[in-house]
């Protein structure tokens, strides 16, 4: 600092002030889109929107017909295993080239 003239020193702290402007200008518009964020979402009860725009509950989950739950984990060991073997067999079956 102390070899700099002092128009260079002033031309320094000229750009470090911009930056410093710039930088408020930026805390300041992410201040404000903060502020937006934390802005409950819009519905139809409290604005304009309409009612098919509103946030959906989950629905609710379906059992099976007969009102036994199916998949792997609800099958019997025996059933896996032959299911598991008969999709190794397919998978062992390669046909032979041709010529």
């Amino acid at each position: 600092m102390k070899q700099l003239t002092k128009a260079e020193l002033i031309d320094l702290v000229k750009r470090v002030l911009d930056e410093v402007d710039r930088l408020k200008a930026t805390v300041s518009q992410v201040h404000s889109e903060l502020d937006h964020l934390k802005q409950p979402p819009a519905t139809s009860l409290k604005s304009s929107l309409s009612p098919s725009r509103d946030q959906k509950a989950n629905p609710p989950r379906r059992a099976a017909a007969n009102g036994v739950a199916r998949g792997p984990a609800c099958q019997p060991a025996a059933e896996r295993q032959q299911q598991n073997s008969n999709r190794q067999s397919l998978i062992r079956h390669v046909p032979l080239p041709c010529g």
